[in-house]
């Protein structure tokens, strides 16, 4: 048998006394005031300033009402009113079935005179009511602005229109007309353009003399003479305006000698020298001259028999599709 060891009692378990939490951390010097509006504000006070609108703007909000009722745009009084009995606006007949009548009646000879004197007055009678009544209200106003323009209309021409003349009035204006018309055009001569004052022609010369003056004599630069040998180009001698010339100098200087008048003779296209035609040529340009041999063409291209036929084309064997292609082809 196993040895068992005997059960230890259980060991209480040790209760630590409870911690105290730690002290809440020393509060900073605050403004009361500032405390104030931190409680009467949850949230950030910045943001709330922030968030509010700058501009407030008044909307219309409806009102809630009780079930059954409806706003509208007409007022009570009005509701509670009686409306007007249009009952014989209702019966008026179309003014174009009125129109008809009047035209039927106006123009038919099978009706009796009187009966249609009657029936076209009750029919006047009728366009009338329907003229009056609400349906051709606004073609009635409409009517009236019209009428009311061409009274206007008219009475601004009346005014401005001018007056038709007799017809002495209208005889003697185209006398006088054709009278102006006869007379000869008027001929417009140039205007007389303003004379100036006409000086004396001694004085005048004297004037061009004076202005004939240069106005400033400023000496010019003569280059001196550096060797004595320089002849001015510019300059004439004395002696050759004295000199008179012999026949042959003046021959010379009016005609040129025939050397220079002399003119070649015209070239003849095809023309041939005579020294050409009495010349020997040598056996070497008689050479060149005479036109080139070709060469013989080789034995071999040229055949004897052109047209035999070589041993293994009569021993050849066509196919059926051979022959029927070597068939002439029958033409209509």
């Amino acid at each position: 048998m196993p040895i068992v060891p005997p059960k230890c009692p259980p060991i209480p378990e040790r209760k630590l006394p409870p911690r105290l939490p730690p002290p809440p951390p020393p509060l900073p010097d605050v403004d009361p005031k500032f405390l104030k509006i931190l409680e009467k504000y949850k949230y950030n006070w910045r943001l709330t300033q922030l968030s509010r609108a700058r501009k407030i703007v008044k909307k219309f909000v409806q009102k809630k009402e009780p079930i059954g009722y409806y706003e509208s745009p007409v007022k009570p009084g009005v509701l509670k009113g009686k409306i007007p009995e249009r009952t014989k606006d209702v019966k008026t007949i179309p003014l174009w079935k009125l129109n008809l009548q009047k035209k039927y009646f106006r123009t038919c000879r099978n009706v009796p005179k009187k009966q249609r004197k009657k029936r076209y007055r009750i029919v006047n009678a009728n366009v009338k009511k329907t003229w009056n009544s609400v349906y051709y209200y606004y073609k009635k106003a409409l009517a009236a602005k019209k009428k009311k323009e061409e009274a206007a209309r008219a009475s601004i021409d009346s005014k401005t229109k001018k007056k038709s003349k007799s017809k002495a009035e209208r005889l003697k204006e185209a006398i006088e007309y054709c009278k102006s018309i006869a007379v000869p055009k008027k001929v417009f001569q140039p205007t007389p353009k303003p004379r100036k004052v006409v000086k004396d022609w001694n004085t005048l010369l004297v004037h061009l003399d004076t202005l004939s003056e240069p106005v400033r004599k400023t000496r010019k630069y003569k280059r001196p003479s550096i060797d004595s040998q320089y002849v001015d180009p510019s300059k004439v001698s004395p002696k050759a305006l004295k000199y008179q010339i012999s026949s042959r100098v003046d021959d010379l200087a009016h005609k040129l000698p025939e050397r220079y008048t002399r003119k070649e003779k015209p070239i003849i296209p095809g023309a041939v020298k005579r020294g050409a035609l009495k010349a020997k040529i040598t056996p070497r340009i008689e050479e060149i001259s005479a036109p080139k041999k070709r060469a013989d063409a080789p034995e071999m291209d040229v055949k004897e028999n052109p047209f035999s036929v070589s041993k293994n084309a009569l021993k050849y064997k066509p196919t059926p599709r051979i022959e029927e292609l070597a068939k002439p082809v029958e033409r209509k």
